[in-house]
């Protein structure tokens, strides 16, 4: 029987990142029926891609157990290994699946003479200028090595899907109608980051979430699993008025999955630049996300109701200006007024639409 000619992505990123994959495996798989497609991401988010429709075969890397990982990993010896990564431990795990094919875009910045991405690909693709969305970066380097021909400003073929079971679907479901009755719309908001200079400060938070109440909407707030997010939204939570409190309610849930299935029974998601923006902008969610210490033109949900709000942060060029346990200081420019009046029209334009 003849082998299936057998690709190979690297993508060892964030759960954001292995959200943003969705549109980089479809168009992979409609260019390629017949091929045995792989994909290497962390352990950890192994579950968002288990249910995928394309055929993939998933594999993680386990930073605790890096040789196991690489030797599980390199064994499957693929014919392509296409670096999205572009880490050392991309490279090594290119190099060492032996492929004739290694593919990868040109560093940005002079690779050290040590490091195994000098020497671990025979195909370099120059990244456009300015740098794009993260995923038309993705496919256009398919498209370079010719496994992909799509039309990478096309935002049919730009936005991510994303697959969530119906147990989630329905424990989310059951968290809304447990906690809110008549209450509409419902605004997820996921107002800290593990990176807390991208967090929604709390004064800004505790106003918007006061307004929005005036306009009888509910907001379940959710909570990192950090100390220091924990803290941030307890000082929310105590700043609020008793009115306002009655209509939030927390959730910390025991996996990112969980949190999915709560925010696919939301009407709207609002907050910083997170995996769970990404997660709610898969779903169909209409999306409300601030931008300070990020890129938003690498990084911005897509999606069809998806508003960004950008703050011009100094951040973004060294030196660092901000504490590390503290949200941005751009962030604290969010018009409070404007953000709950922004959040209430796309929930309102997705019941129409």
């Amino acid at each position: 029987m003849k082998k299936l000619p057998r690709v190979l992505l690297i993508r060892l990123r964030y759960l954001g990142d292995v959200i943003l994959l969705e549109p980089v495996l479809r168009a992979l798989r409609q260019a390629q029926p017949q091929t045995e497609i792989h994909v290497a991401i962390p352990s950890g988010a192994i579950a968002l891609l288990q249910n995928n429709p394309h055929d993939i075969q998933v594999h993680g890397w386990n930073d605790n157990r890096p040789v196991q990982s690489l030797r599980v990993i390199c064994s499957l010896r693929p014919d392509v290994v296409v670096d999205l990564t572009g880490s050392d431990r991309s490279a090594l795990i290119a190099l060492g699946c032996g492929a004739q094919l290694r593919v990868a875009y040109e560093a940005e910045r002079k690779i050290p003479w040590w490091s195994v991405r000098r020497w671990a690909f025979n195909k370099r693709v120059p990244l456009r200028k300015p740098k794009p969305h993260i995923v038309v970066q993705h496919l256009h380097l398919l498209n370079s090595c010719e496994l992909t021909h799509v039309d990478c400003e096309d935002p049919n073929v730009l936005q991510p899907k994303f697959e969530l079971e119906e147990d989630f679907q329905n424990s989310g479901r059951n968290f809304r109608t447990q906690h809110f009755v008549n209450t509409k719309p419902i605004v997820l908001a996921h107002l800290t980051s593990r990176d807390m200079q991208k967090a929604i400060p709390g004064h800004i938070s505790v106003k918007v979430i006061e307004k929005l109440h005036t306009y009888g909407a509910g907001v379940i707030l959710s909570i990192g699993p950090s100390e220091m997010e924990k803290r941030h939204l307890s000082g929310i939570i105590n700043s609020l008025s008793s009115q306002a409190s009655s209509s939030v309610k927390t959730v910390s849930p025991r996996s990112f999955l969980e949190l999915c299935g709560i925010i696919s029974a939301c009407d709207v998601y609002w907050g910083a630049d997170t995996a769970p923006m990404h997660a709610a902008a898969a779903l169909g969610l209409p999306v409300l996300a601030h931008f300070g210490p990020s890129n938003f033109k690498h990084w911005s949900p897509l999606g069809k109701y998806v508003h960004v709000d950008v703050h011009d942060c100094p951040c973004l060029r060294k030196p660092v200006t901000c504490q590390k346990d503290l949200p941005g200081k751009c962030l604290t420019g969010i018009d409070a007024e404007k953000t709950a009046n922004v959040i209430l029209d796309l929930a309102a334009q997705r019941n129409r639409g």
